[in-house]
């Protein structure tokens, strides 16, 4: 349920998606391309794409990597404790469906959140993309304050490092306030 609508506004908001199964590729991409979703994917990796394969995280640091992606900015979306190892393992948020390929309980899974299906994940995947967005935001902000202090002659040597944070994310409510 919501496979197509997400894919499309996945597209429609200019996010990279790839395939990371540990079906071996050529089965993979048949498959994608059966059900019609093949061209919403920039990269397909297969058990046999690589040396290694799920739970291994280098499989999806690797398809990120050669996405040109940042595995900071990356959520991986499963149904396995496979897949949950795997984005566990590389560092990344981890979207669990219900009902996958697992005789353990969700609760003994690892995941950041838990859906019934794909109606809805635009939602959870917005509040990452709008977190990373501040993120980004308050990078600049703080090396403005930079440029600032060494324009007035304060050096950062006379200024807490978490003061300069502290301002940064003030800064960032009042704008996210607007």
């Amino acid at each position: 349920n919501g496979v197509s609508d997400f894919l499309k506004w996945c597209k429609d908001n200019n996010i990279s998606m790839g395939v990371c199964t540990n079906k071996q590729e050529y089965l993979a991409v048949d498959l994608l391309k059966k059900i019609k979703i093949y061209n919403f994917f920039e990269y397909v990796a297969g058990s046999d794409t690589f040396d290694y394969c799920k739970p291994d995280p280098r499989h999806l640091t690797n398809i990120v990597e050669i996405m040109q992606g940042d595995i900071n900015k990356c959520i991986m979306i499963g149904d396995s404790e496979t897949d949950a190892g795997t984005a566990k393992a590389a560092g990344v948020p981890f979207i669990l469906l219900e009902n996958g390929y697992t005789e353990k309980k969700v609760s003994e899974i690892y995941h950041n959140h838990l859906v019934k299906d794909y109606i809805g994940i635009d939602k959870i995947v917005n509040k990452y993309l709008n977190h990373w967005y501040w993120l980004k935001y308050i990078q600049r902000v703080l090396k403005i304050i930079d440029m600032i202090n060494h324009k007035v002659k304060v050096y950062p040597s006379k200024i807490k490092i978490h003061k300069r944070k502290q301002l940064a994310w003030k800064i960032a409510e009042i704008a996210s306030d607007k």
